[in-house]
């Protein structure tokens, strides 16, 4: 039997928390393509989550990035 991987969501809260960035922030982010920031399923009307894994790759990509710029 194939074995299932639990695909955790967050919401913006969550989001805010884990970055320390505003809302407001999380928002523009998803509006420029440029930063790359992953783009939410929706889950309902009002209901807009981020796959946990996705924020964490988004992370150390940024981070990667960051490396070797200063390289």
């Amino acid at each position: 039997m194939k074995s299932d991987v639990i695909k955790r969501m967050v919401d913006a809260n969550e989001i805010q928390t884990m970055l320390g960035v505003s809302k407001a922030t999380i928002w523009r982010w998803r509006q420029q393509p440029k930063v790359g920031f992953p783009m939410p399923a929706c889950l309902g009307s009002r209901s807009v989550r981020w796959r946990i894994c996705d924020i964490d790759s988004w992370i150390d990509s940024n981070i990667q990035q960051k490396l070797n710029m200063n390289s």
